[in-house]
């Protein structure tokens, strides 16, 4: 077993048996969910066409309310001005000059101009369980972050959301790199296309 598996119960190798008053049904049961996959894939192949004539026409229906539950809201929507959003449910802004090009709430924030500083928000430890991410467009195939805290001066303790070559990826680090977690896509985002880009964190 290798290390920091995070105790994974199924870390191979292992052998399946099934329970004593299973096994009548076990063999029965695998026949029944290999033609139920087939069933759900000629259903998938049967829709197809129905779902891309959908959603060639298909819009995301912009959202003007702000959920209080969430720690950081920033819509960066607005057509000028600074980043306003909401911590822990209460209104904040942020100064940038920042360019602004059409995106699926309005006019999208352009951040790979500019780093703007958000101050102390969105800190969170190893033990809890978040959920970061946004909206991407991307040209070409950039590198570099799109959001992170991390703090140098404790071993880069933090986390981001960043590309590399237009692959997105994250860190969740807590001391680099004896306790750290880093994930990267294996394809990169396709240029000129939004992508909702959302990282899970279940604090293992």
């Amino acid at each position: 077993m290798s290390a920091l598996d995070g105790n994974n119960a199924e870390h191979p190798p292992n052998v399946f048996v099934p329970l004593p008053g299973d096994r009548n049904r076990w063999a029965s049961l695998t026949a029944e969910i290999s033609e139920i996959e087939k069933q759900l894939a000629a259903r998938e192949n049967a829709a197809r066409p129905d779902f891309d004539a959908w959603l060639v026409n298909a819009a995301i229906a912009p959202d003007r309310s702000s959920d209080s539950t969430l720690a950081v809201h920033l819509p960066l929507a607005a057509n000028e001005g600074p980043i306003r959003g909401f911590v822990d449910g209460q209104p904040r802004e942020w100064p940038a000059e920042l360019a602004r090009i059409d995106g699926p709430f309005g006019k999208a924030s352009v951040i790979s101009d500019t780093p703007v500083d958000l101050g102390e928000i969105a800190g969170f430890s190893r033990g809890d369980r978040v959920t970061y991410g946004g909206f991407i467009l991307i040209e070409g195939t950039p590198t570099g972050s799109i959001i992170a805290r991390m703090d140098p001066a404790q071993s880069l303790r933090g986390w981001d959301l960043y590309l590399e070559k237009g692959r997105p990826g994250c860190h969740v680090i807590d001391s680099w790199d004896k306790a750290a977690n880093k994930v990267i896509a294996p394809k990169p985002l396709k240029p000129g296309k939004w992508h909702h880009v959302m990282v899970t964190f279940d604090g293992t």
